[in-house]
């Protein structure tokens, strides 16, 4: 079994070849290929390579799927006895990537 763990977006994902992550927004287009240089470990079979803190030598690539919003999240503000509310939404825009390749070098 071959996967890696990597850091995208200040967040540390554990991936494998075909998984789907959700990263935070990126300008990127829908199809494009995007590399992953920051990989923390590396593990084939019974080989386990550690990063200190990255691997220079092992790359993972995926391709953009989609760019998506998140659930909205409701946020509600009240004070007590001066009639005083407030509502805010929101939702969080996120870029679907599907890992094609994990390779070592």
């Amino acid at each position: 079994m071959k996967f890696a763990i990597i850091k995208a977006s200040g967040t540390q994902y554990a991936v494998s070849e075909g998984d789907v992550i959700s990263l935070d927004n990126q300008s990127v287009q829908e199809n494009d290929t995007m590399t992953f240089d920051t990989v923390l470990l590396y593990v084939n079979d019974s080989a386990v390579m550690v990063g200190t803190p990255g691997l220079s030598s092992v790359s993972v690539k995926g391709t953009v799927i989609n760019h998506e919003k998140g659930d909205k999240i409701r946020v509600a503000k009240f004070k007590a006895k001066s009639r005083s509310r407030k509502a805010i939404g929101y939702r969080h825009q996120y870029t679907n990537v599907r890992i094609t390749s994990i390779s070592a070098s």
